[in-house]
């Protein structure tokens, strides 16, 4: 139940709807539905009005009025940009630190002379020495990773952590000629990313990097080929000394601005079908759960636009659901725009098609591939042909079921599957 402790020392403004739970320090009630969250504080709560949840694991409230739950989103919104505005002053404050410190030891080094021993490097005692004075210079701003505050201590406490792999343990282990994090060590600070390296060529070393993200994130390897990737490689490469976006900025700030990009690219493409006409497609698929999804598609003067995808799994084989689907997605499109549909080749499709005929001015098209595969379905059915397929399956069936007759197939047809 709710307390009745006065909510006026809160200082979050959502706390106006909402009630602080009794028996749970981070427990809150809904003013509007009355829903109880145990969990989460005030920040849950503004999932549970916003429906915002990136989890997905609040449920949203359905009686916040429209003006609550706006207000409520443009809160969140100042919030996000004043925790990123002041991590990026605090993060251009110490670039500008580092870089002031960069600059003195540059010229200390060039009025230091060099006094040691004949076998060491004067380059790599001068790098030792940089690298002293930094993290002696960290430990005295306080941002060394040991500093965990007030009374804190240099030396991390002992943990226990979960059981590693020989190979992991390997990989945690810092390398010295090959940094794991170079954004983060502090020798990338001092000397660029290629200095830091000492195998190869300047395009072994860029590829060493790119590989172990691909291999160790599992991207498949063929997703270098994209246009994205080279864009990411190439604007890298004219962005020096720029940290990466983090995970919340890819999901919210740029994720924003990509959606807004590709609107603008469809808006873009509507112009087009008013001038040359719109072909429609519908593409249904079926997973393996047996759901049934038809994905609609617009077709234009060579260019393919994805409109939605519907789950129709409940009324796939309904003429009457279909035609209801096709005509919301011809007047999405514009009615003036529609030339020509193209389904697949099912009866319900079918029955919608030529019900949508007398009503729009267009051509109903069956799909070719569709039209194929019921073609051989129907050969399949011949018993000369059906005798051939039984056979095969039974040998199929067979080397499947056999280890060592499967191990000699892969041989014989050089991993070739049949």
């Amino acid at each position: 139940m709710a307390s009745s402790d006065p909510v006026g020392s809160k200082k979050d403004p959502t706390w106006n709807y909402a009630f602080p739970y009794q028996g749970q320090t981070k427990g809150t009630v809904c003013k509007f539905c009355n829903t109880v969250i145990k969990s989460g504080g005030i920040t849950r709560f503004k999932f549970h009005l916003t429906g915002l949840d990136p989890a997905k694991n609040t449920r949203v409230c359905d009686k916040v009025p429209p003006e609550v739950q706006k207000l409520v989103k443009e809160w969140m919104r100042r919030k996000c940009t004043a925790k990123y505005q002041k991590d990026s002053i605090i993060r251009d404050t110490r670039e500008e630190l580092r870089s002031g410190l960069s600059q003195q030891l540059n010229s200390e080094d060039e009025d230091e002379g060099f006094v040691g021993q004949h076998d060491v490097d004067p380059r790599d005692y001068k790098a030792a020495m940089r690298a002293s004075r930094q993290s002696e210079w960290e430990r005295e701003q306080g941002i060394s990773r040991g500093v965990s505050g007030p009374g804190g201590t240099s030396r991390s406490q002992p943990k226990f952590d979960r059981t590693k792999s020989v190979r992991q343990e390997h990989r945690d282990q810092p390398q010295a000629s090959f940094p794991q994090s170079l954004y983060k060590s502090n020798a990338a600070k001092q000397k660029s990313i290629i200095d830091s390296m000492s195998m190869g060529s300047l395009k072994e070393k860029l590829g060493r990097v790119c590989g172990k993200f691909f291999i160790y994130t599992n991207v498949p390897a063929y997703k270098a080929e994209s246009h994205e990737y080279k864009n990411m490689i190439i604007g890298a490469q004219e962005c020096p000394n720029v940290p990466p976006p983090s995970s919340f900025q890819i999901m919210n700030k740029y994720l924003a601005m990509e959606h807004q990009e590709i609107t603008e690219y469809i808006n873009s493409q509507r112009k087009m079908w008013k001038t040359y006409g719109c072909t429609i497609m519908a593409d249904g698929w079926s997973g393996p759960t047996r759901m049934q999804v038809i994905n609609f598609m617009v077709y234009c003067k060579g260019k393919t636009v994805f409109l939605k995808s519907v789950n129709a799994s409940s009324d796939i084989r309904e003429h009457k659901y279909l035609a209801k689907l096709f005509k919301d997605v011809i007047d999405e499109v514009g009615k003036e725009n529609v030339v020509q549909i193209c389904t697949d080749n099912g009866s319900a499709f079918v029955k919608a098609g030529k019900t949508l005929s007398e009503r729009y001015n267009f051509y109903w098209t069956p799909c070719t591939a569709h039209c194929i595969d019921l073609m051989f379905e129907d050969i399949g059915k011949k018993k000369k042909v059906s005798d051939v397929i039984t056979i095969a399956r039974l040998v199929t069936v067979y080397i499947y079921n056999h280890g060592w007759v499967l191990a000699l197939m892969r041989k014989i047809c050089n991993g070739d599957l049949i």
